[in-house]
């Protein structure tokens, strides 16, 4: 996907540290804890999309970051012409 439209990364808390993942703790810190951390990461993408919106000389540096870490080369699928999902995406 980063090759075909700029992308950006971050983390924030949903659960406690040490919590493995895919475990019966995740789900119970889905409450209050999970909630807070999810209205966090909310927050960090409206603001950033705000400022991508509102600040021309941030979108222009992106702009060029891009550019200039994918060389300018569009992104070319590996897979061949004809090739199919394998399920219809038009289903009900």
């Amino acid at each position: 996907m980063s090759y075909i439209a700029p992308t950006g990364q971050f983390t924030a808390a949903t659960w406690p540290v040490g919590t493995p993942g895919h475990s019966w703790q995740v789900v119970a810190a889905n409450g209050d804890f999970g909630k807070k951390g999810m209205m966090f990461a909310a927050k960090v993408l409206a603001g950033t999309a705000h400022d991508l919106m509102t600040d021309a000389e941030t979108l222009k540096a992106a702009k060029a970051e891009f550019e200039e870490t994918t060389g300018g080369e569009p992104y070319e699928t590996p897979l061949p012409p004809e090739a199919e999902p394998p399920f219809d995406m038009t289903a009900d």
